[in-house]
């Protein structure tokens, strides 16, 4: 999900196909700078997925992900997260 700030609403109206979809893995670009811009509060968009059993993963370069709050890097103003209910194999993360 890429919508230049819009993640929760988006999110917000695909409640449906996540609860029926326990599996879904979800994958979205967190900018709070533009979240905020257009009046939403960034940590909504991951208190939205932690309600629902979602784990937040922070994608990194190489591919492999870093579970937790995400952290965005200096000179960034976005991070790409991950989001899912089941456990990601160990190999996967750093």
């Amino acid at each position: 999900i890429d919508v230049q700030g819009y993640e929760l609403p988006v999110c917000q109206g695909m409640q449906h196909l996540l609860q029926a979809n326990p599996s879904a893995t979800v994958v979205l670009e967190y900018m709070p700078s533009a979240i905020e811009s257009l009046g939403f509060a960034p940590e909504h968009v991951l208190s939205f997925f932690a309600r629902r059993g979602f784990a937040c993963y922070t994608l990194q370069r190489d591919g492999t992900l870093l579970p937790g709050e995400p952290v965005i890097p200096q000179g960034k103003n976005y991070v790409d997260l991950v989001f899912r209910r089941v456990p990601l194999p160990p190999e996967a993360l750093r």
